[in-house]
């Protein structure tokens, strides 16, 4: 946690660098509406629950979520050589099972390759909320209060970006995210057969960059 925190704190930083007079400062805005988190942890999470005899369970299948998200912020053209942008965001994960907000603060020097296209290392600080179990599942995760995913969900996302295009362009990134295990509380009879749930995972976004 206290390494998360330094990290937003140097990435604000850099939001206050001060900037050439030569460079060019400009808006800029990621709309990635197509946007998939694979994580692995997340296949065979159950969840069981047995009362007078009765036995329940419920067990997630698959490793997929949803992650559409928006980012903005400033991109600063220094030239022939990149554009670097500094974008906060925000998004919102969600699969059958369960779903979260999300928020985001990156760092990403756009290396130009020509006139269009731009090729981009990029690093920044990801925070998903807790997790709220969702109507995909049958009762027993969906109804509950007793099953409980917290004080996780704060890391890191990394990969690199392509873009072609100059004020519209196409952008495509293969990202890693590594972020703090959730921890599973249970109450009233139900168990889990994990004590924490990992949604670190491989994501592919696609969508388009704006430039103002």
């Amino acid at each position: 946690m206290k390494k998360n925190k330094m990290l937003a704190l140097l990435l604000f930083g850099l939001l206050l660098m001060p900037v050439s007079a030569m460079a060019e400062v400009n808006f800029t805005m990621d709309l990635s509406p197509i946007s998939m988190l694979i994580s692995s942890d997340l296949d065979g999470f159950q969840v069981s629950k047995s009362s007078f005899g009765y036995y329940q369970s419920e067990t997630i299948d698959g490793t997929g979520s949803f992650l559409p998200n928006l980012k903005a912020g400033i991109g600063i053209d220094t030239g022939k050589v990149m554009h670097l942008d500094i974008t906060g965001g925000v998004g919102y994960l969600f699969n059958a099972a369960f779903s979260a907000p999300m928020f985001t603060l990156d760092v990403a020097p756009r290396f130009k390759l020509g006139n269009v296209v731009t090729l981009a290392p990029h690093i920044g600080y990801i925070q998903f909320g807790d997790l709220s179990w969702g109507d995909g599942m049958d009762t027993l995760m969906s109804d509950s209060d007793d099953v409980k995913l917290t004080d996780g969900g704060s890391g890191l996302i990394y990969g690199l970006s392509l873009t072609a295009g100059k004020k519209v362009a196409f952008v495509g990134s293969i990202d890693g995210i590594s972020v703090g295990e959730y921890k599973v509380t249970t109450n009233n009879g139900y168990n889990a057969n994990r004590n924490t749930l990992d949604i670190s995972g491989i994501a592919i976004q696609l969508g388009i960059k704006f430039r103002f």
